[in-house]
């Protein structure tokens, strides 16, 4: 018995030597991802959930976690690689990002904003036209950034426009300015629907439904021309190819000029 305690021993170190015997695989560290959602949802916490991403579709549940009050998130997501859908939640409407992580790491800077749900819209639209998932988020991104400033939307935390605090002093109209601008362009272009809908300010037609109608839009056919499954109404107005170009450009004119702009 002794000898054959002594040959098993030995056929282990001679096993484990000859590469035989692998040590057991460690196990990959978590992914992390982490980011900030826009103004119009600070304040208070707020609800942000992370998906797997998988053909233009929203996937498993990743992880859940709650802003604090200035927007930051952020949460792990396991051993995970690949795109995701971020989703913040607001009473009005949520706002959506795509965004892609890579196993062991974190993904820091993600930002959840209107022009990230305008790109998560026209990405599902590539994607159920035969795009794959990294390559329409990247066409989405080229194309939504090109027409709503010319900025990299999803590098930017968007300064809250309407107050001098978060504006603070600077030396130039930056990036950051641009993109708090443009989406408060959106708020006064809801503004203006419901001044024409004979609606209440702020009510049932506001930035949150502009947005969703707008993503509805190039969701439907992979252009802003107002067609959704169907004509798409916000109060008595009916969208149009100008709704995104005209009215919004003369939106952000109005608000620019308003003394709700503290920029």
């Amino acid at each position: 018995k002794q000898r054959s305690k002594i040959m098993l021993l030995g056929a282990l170190v001679v096993g484990t030597a000859c590469g035989e015997v692998e040590p057991p695989p460690t196990q990959a560290e978590p992914s992390r991802i982490e980011g900030e959602v826009y103004w119009a949802l600070q304040g208070t916490e707020r609800a942000v959930e992370v998906f797997a991403w998988v053909d233009g579709e929203q996937g498993e549940a990743l992880c859940a976690t709650r802003s604090n009050d200035e927007g930051a998130w952020g949460c792990a997501l396991g051993p995970y690689q690949g795109e995701v859908l971020v989703r913040g939640d607001h009473p009005k409407g949520d706002v959506r990002a795509l965004d892609a992580v890579v196993i062991s790491q974190t993904k820091s800077g993600v930002q959840v904003s209107p022009a990230q749900h305008l790109i998560w819209a026209y990405a599902r639209w590539l994607a159920d036209n035969g795009m794959g998932a990294g390559a329409s988020i990247d066409k989405a991104r080229m194309l939504i950034n090109e027409h709503l400033g010319g900025i990299r939307h999803h590098e930017l935390k968007a300064v809250d426009v309407t107050s001098a605090d978060a504006v603070g002093p600077r030396t130039r109209f930056d990036d950051d300015l641009v993109a708090g601008t443009l989406f408060a362009g959106l708020d006064e272009l809801a503004a203006d629907i419901s001044r024409k809908s004979g609606l209440t300010v702020g009510g049932r037609v506001n930035g949150f439904s502009v947005l969703a109608a707008l993503a509805q839009d190039i969701q439907a056919d992979g252009v802003f021309d107002g067609q959704g499954a169907k004509p798409l109404v916000l109060g008595s107005v009916e969208l149009d190819a100008n709704t995104l170009r005209v009215d919004y450009a003369r939106a952000l004119l109005a608000f620019m000029s308003s003394e709700l702009n503290q920029s």
